[in-house]
Order: structure tokens, then C-alpha cells, then sequence
């Protein structure tokens, strides 16, 4: 369920990070709002989410589920951009994931 949310959502997908770690300091002494006696903020921010490419995505005409279809516009988005500028070149790497 998860990964359909990232796929969906734009705002999720670029700032609620895989691996954040967030920071709360309390105030116990302070008067202010007794419901609020803390700040919040991030420690840390993780990686984006990122999504596996599936041979299927790089099939010219592959019906694809919507799932799948926003998975792959989301992987390629940046991509597709860069590649309607004239004379740029393109690095493909392969990396593997460790668990973890």
C-alpha cells in the first residue's frame, strides 16, 4: 500500500523520505501550550523513495496497470525532460540494493 501512496503523490514522494529520523525535544517548564511543549524537527533525512525498473517499463507499447504506469512516469520523469535537450548524453548504471 505504501508504494502506491509514493507513486500517487507528488508531495509524499519528494518530501516524506525513506529513513528520516525526527527529534523531539520536550520543555516541560514551558507555558505556553500545554499540549505543545516540544519542538520537532528532522535529524536526518532520508533517501526518496525509489521504485525497481521492470523490463515492461522500457517496452514500447506494454500495458501496463495504473500502478505500474505511475511507477514508471515517476522513474522516468527527470529523464524524459533532460532528453528533449539537444545533444545530451545519458549514463545508465546499474546498482544493486542491500537490505537494511
Amino acid at each position: 500500500m505504501e508504494d502506491k501512496i509514493y507513486s500517487k503523490m507528488d508531495s509524499y514522494y519528494h518530501n516524506i523520505r525513506r529513513g528520516n529520523t525526527l527529534c523531539q525535544i520536550y520543555h516541560p517548564n514551558q507555558q505556553q501550550n500545554k499540549n505543545q511543549q516540544y519542538d520537532l524537527f528532522f535529524c536526518r533525512r532520508g533517501m526518496k523513495k525509489f521504485y525497481d525498473l521492470e523490463p515492461e517499463y522500457l517496452k514500447v507499447g506494454a500495458h501496463l496497470s495504473h500502478y505500474h504506469y505511475n511507477v514508471k512516469k515517476r522513474i522516468f520523469k527527470g529523464i524524459e525532460e533532460e532528453l528533449l535537450i539537444p545533444n545530451t548524453k545519458v549514463h545508465l548504471y546499474c546498482l544493486f540494493k542491500e537490505n537494511g
